[in-house]
């Protein structure tokens, strides 16, 4: 019997150094919310471990998931941008 090996997906981190700001926001909200990464998933239409990725900066989300994603937490652009100070 051959050994086989498995192949690593790489996930690239994102360049943007606020990147990461904005998405701990984001994590932060979902937990205020009370909401889990499983429920957040089925909103969105996305996996529970992409929430997982994106929630530790291994993943981007693309723009329609993104905007999805901020009218579950019942979030705009300007509510995460003010509260992030900026």
């Amino acid at each position: 019997m051959r050994n086989k090996k498995r192949s690593k997906i790489s996930i690239k981190k994102p360049q943007h150094p606020r990147y990461t700001t904005y998405i701990s926001a984001i994590a932060e909200r979902r937990v205020e919310l009370g909401l889990s990464q499983e429920q957040v998933a089925k909103k969105v239409g996305i996996a529970r471990t992409s929430v997982t990725n994106i929630e530790a900066g291994r993943q981007i989300p693309n723009t329609a998931k993104l905007r999805k994603w901020m009218r579950v937490l019942k979030w705009d652009a300007e509510s995460l941008l003010k509260g992030l100070g900026v």
